[in-house]
């Protein structure tokens, strides 16, 4: 169908909005942001508003995540400076007394805790802290970020739900004036805590692995990167990691040590562990969970608004996922049958999965797809999954379903 439009006497907002009623009133909705996500992808401006809300979400979550990690460098030097002067001074006044650059469990514990906690703060998780160390925190200048990780969450949930504000928005910016407004019913409230509660287990898993980082470089001989730290320390032999924008892998961190400058003092400890949160492996781990979990709430608000638009019976409404060319093989598996043509699911196929898994696959295995134990259809298939919910209306579907899929 092609619509002829004289725009004289007409802005581009009233246009705008004569249009999204036009789209509204004929029930193309889905039509339209199905061509907007096939048009080039380098034309933002052409992007699906909610599409471009999601982004922006993203972005400013790994500008918070850096401005976190950016924090947790700095505290390290602080701690390793204060553990430095304590060690120093128990040298001095100690006749015979152990060596200044080996932690004690009870330091190491603390280091843990240390890079644990900013993650913690950053998703609303209670921290405990003993007093003593917080008055020794306090002194050698350590001070907790105060990061809010959990209103992207909330906002990533809020975007799965534009479509029932969009015939409302001429903008972006209005877009995302209105999403603030958005009343959240209790069942969405519920979805929410759930996203935010898979959310806080990634976000504080990341910094798990940056504390498992930090115990495997002190404590790990059998790797030999104490051994070693320390034999070549008091020797003079030890030598900084190269840094490598790009980051390597944990395996490839000794190989690295070459660069002929001697590591001296706590201070320099402290980069060489700083050195080791850099790897390639820990920073994709980071960008995975920033992607899956936006992409996992705002799945869980389409969702919810497939719902809410088929008229509240999830047993009555269809669905499907609109797949991307380049998917992986496990999400065509799943959502296409093996022509390409969409599979349909009913709603209540979908929560039933959504509420026995948590929303995604954690526990299941892909090579089990079509059996028990296998991945199922879900709010994300797998980390970093692109594939998008949509409800199925038959005459303004662009393919025709499988006998075998229609309600």
């Amino acid at each position: 169908m092609q619509v002829r439009v004289r725009t004289q006497n007409v802005t581009p907002n009233e246009l705008a909005k004569a249009l999204s009623g036009y789209i509204i009133e004929e029930h193309i909705g889905d039509d339209v942001i199905d061509y907007l996500q096939k048009s080039d992808g380098h034309d933002h401006e052409h992007e699906p508003i909610p599409e471009r809300y999601m982004k922006s979400i993203v972005r400013r979550m790994n500008e918070t995540f850096d401005h976190l990690r950016v924090r947790l460098d700095q505290n390290l030097d602080k701690w390793f400076q204060m553990i430095g002067q304590q060690k120093g001074r128990h040298w001095r006044r100690t006749r015979n007394p152990r060596m200044p650059y080996v932690l004690t469990d009870e330091e190491i514990d603390e280091l843990r805790s240390l890079i644990e906690s900013h993650f913690k703060m950053a998703i609303g998780v209670q921290v405990r802290i003993p007093k003593d160390t917080q008055k020794q925190w306090q002194q050698a200048g350590i001070t907790l970020p105060q990061a809010d990780m959990q209103r992207y969450i909330i906002e990533s949930y809020v975007a799965g739900r534009m479509q029932s504000i969009l015939k409302d928005g001429d903008s972006y910016a209005h877009m995302k004036r209105l999403a603030a407004q958005v009343p959240m019913t209790r069942q969405d409230e519920l979805m929410v805590q759930a996203a935010e509660k898979n959310a806080a287990k990634y976000i504080v898993g990341y910094g798990r692995r940056l504390g498992d980082l930090a115990e495997d470089m002190l404590l790990d001989k059998h790797k030999g990167i104490v051994h070693d730290m320390v034999q070549h320390y008091f020797s003079g032999e030890l030598t900084h990691t190269t840094y490598n924008k790009e980051g390597f892998t944990p395996e490839e961190v000794e190989a690295k040590l070459a660069t002929g400058k001697a590591v001296r003092g706590w201070q320099e400890l402290s980069t060489e562990l700083k050195n080791r949160f850099k790897a390639a492996d820990a920073g994709r781990d980071w960008d995975r969970v920033a992607r899956s979990e936006t992409r996992y709430a705002a799945n869980l608000g389409s969702i919810m608004n497939i719902q809410q638009e088929g008229g509240g019976d999830p047993e009555n409404i269809a669905m499907y996922y609109h797949v991307h060319d380049k998917a992986c093989k496990h999400c065509k598996t799943v959502y296409l049958h093996p022509d390409g043509t969409p599979r349909l699911f009913p709603l209540s196929t979908i929560l039933a999965n959504i509420t026995e898994t948590g929303g995604m696959n954690v526990g299941l295995k892909s090579s089990l797809i079509g059996e028990p134990g296998g991945w199922v259809a879900n709010a994300l298939l797998h980390p970093n999954c692109q594939c998008l919910p949509h409800r199925f209306i038959a005459r303004y579907a662009n393919f025709t379903p499988k006998e075998s899929d229609l309600l």
